[in-house]
């Protein structure tokens, strides 16, 4: 879909945390399909739930595991 873009990116080492960024390129709210489990959206510091996240128009979430 290219109004939707979910990628995941962890970093190099030991203790090195994943990150999952879900990206909604469309003019209208979107239920987005990520992992499943529980997050902290690092921009906006609310808790979320896998395995679907809610994000805005034109909006992203930055997630980590909780």
């Amino acid at each position: 879909d290219p109004s939707a873009w979910i990628y995941r990116m962890s970093g190099c080492g030991e203790g090195s945390v994943a990150v999952t960024v879900a990206i909604n390129r469309a003019d209208v709210a979107r239920t987005l399909d990520v992992q499943a489990g529980q997050f902290r959206d690092l921009v906006g510091g609310d808790a979320v739930d896998g395995p679907s996240v809610s994000v805005a128009a034109r909006s992203f979430r930055v997630l980590v595991a909780r």
